[in-house]
């Protein structure tokens, strides 16, 4: 028989408003108010914006392209290592939407643990490494001017990682909330999804959690923001952007490229779920 999986320490019906709660915990009853995915949107796009204040720098991504002592790094995967590390003491990785890029150095905090309630299944489903990869690839070439490097001297190489550091934690955090989405979505159409699952299909899968009109909204609302907050107040709706607007909408559909996140969370849940064992 297969392990039970419905582990919630909540019903289904309240995991569900859990997850509701937890999308809309930014909402207010007034019209216009931003939901917490929205304000997502808004973190990435002031992160992109501070980040092409600075050229490619493509150094800084390369082992050995800065000497860092003790550390076969490149100063990129240094400084995101132990920023995790340092922000692992205050317990950043003990929230279930967080996810570390290098879960090898977390420490134990020096806070005492919150109780979150348990809303995931148990799963090992972290597509860090491949969003990294897409975010030295092929976003920054796209929102950074690149030209040739004047040396370790003379560029801010040190600024330009911290700000790849805090838009790489937020554009993980967006990617990785789909996990949420995707319970909620499972426990409202348990066995539409089991079917789906159980017959490896992969596009009725997507189809069921995405919705096109919505995908389509959240494309315009980027394009409007990169705009809007990239170009200064005092130059007028004329006046030369911060960021591409379209490199920021290539983004968002360059990390919507990866092995959809609720496919690889919800697969191994639906293979394993039978009705008798639901609680």
């Amino acid at each position: 028989m297969p392990p039970r999986l419905w582990i919630f320490r909540t019903s289904a019906s309240s995991s569900c408003k859990y997850i509701a709660r937890l999308i809309k915990k930014t909402e207010r009853k007034k019209k216009g108010k931003l939901t917490f995915t929205s304000r997502l949107e808004d973190t990435i796009c002031f992160h992109l914006i501070e980040r092409v204040q600075f050229p490619l720098n493509g150094k800084i991504y390369i082992p050995d392209g800065v000497q860092i002592p003790d550390s076969e790094l490149c100063l990129f995967d240094w400084m995101l290592r132990e920023q995790e590390r340092f922000q692992s003491l205050v317990r950043r990785y003990q929230s279930p939407d967080e996810y570390p890029f290098f879960p090898d150095v977390l420490q134990t905090p020096i806070l005492k643990p919150l109780k979150y309630p348990k809303i995931l299944h148990e799963n090992d489903v972290n597509v860090n490494s491949k969003l990294k990869e897409i975010y030295i690839k092929h976003i920054l070439p796209a929102v950074c001017v690149q030209r040739e490097e004047r040396g370790e001297q003379q560029e801010n190489y040190g600024s330009a990682a911290t700000c790849d550091v805090v838009a790489l934690q937020a554009l993980s955090r967006r990617i990785h909330f789909g996990k949420f989405v995707a319970e909620a979505k499972f426990v409202q159409e348990t066995e539409r999804f089991v079917k789906l699952i159980k017959a490896e299909d992969r596009k009725g899968i997507d189809e069921a959690i995405t919705n096109e009109k919505v995908e389509r909204k959240v494309l315009e609302r980027l394009r409007l923001k990169a705009k809007t907050y990239g170009t200064d107040p005092d130059a007028g709706s004329n006046g030369l952007a911060k960021v591409n607007a379209d490199a920021v909408v290539a983004m968002y559909k360059v990390s919507r490229g990866l092995q959809p996140i609720w496919r690889a969370y919800l697969t191994p849940l639906g293979l394993g779920y039978s009705v008798n064992e639901r609680g």
